[in-house]
């Protein structure tokens, strides 16, 4: 994990390092389909989904970038922050599916670090989501923007 004292510690193109692996369970994507109402088969029909295109059920793409809040923590803390906001995404593409019980892991960079008003931070982090599935990346976040407090 890389620490930092201070929000004005956080420098562009800094790789801040990898997450752990994490494995995504039928529950996680059945709990997410609960939360979001989108109980597709591909995502819920266990026995359908396996005979489907993928050979197994499939993580939402949401739920996946959803994660990334997570695997980012696992990746830098910034101790001299008192909140952390997220503030929003951008140029996401999901670009394979992940299936249940593949494991997924984030690597991230600093995009651009800036003060705003108020002493807040904002934080910009590029995250790559990796599968252990051999597809690689399976996800892009070009901009994930926080705001330190």
């Amino acid at each position: 994990m890389t620490r930092v004292a201070d929000p004005a510690e956080l420098t562009e193109s800094t790789s801040l390092g990898v997450s752990e692996w994490h494995v995504v369970t039928q529950e996680m994507v059945d709990r997410f389909a609960d939360l979001t109402g989108d109980h597709q088969w591909l995502h819920t029909d266990v026995r359908r989904a396996t005979e489907g295109p993928f050979g197994a059920p499939i993580a939402h793409g949401f739920l996946v970038l959803g994660m990334t809040t997570m695997l980012l923590s696992e990746i830098i803390q910034v101790d001299g922050a008192t909140l952390v906001l997220n503030q929003g995404v951008g140029r996401t593409r999901i670009l394979a599916a992940v299936r249940v019980g593949d494991r997924i892991r984030a690597r991230a960079h600093v995009v651009s670090a800036r003060q705003r008003p108020r002493g807040y931070w904002e934080g910009v982090f590029g995250i790559a989501v990796e599968s252990s599935a051999g597809e690689d990346v399976v996800l892009t976040e070009l901009t994930l923007l926080h705001q330190f407090g």
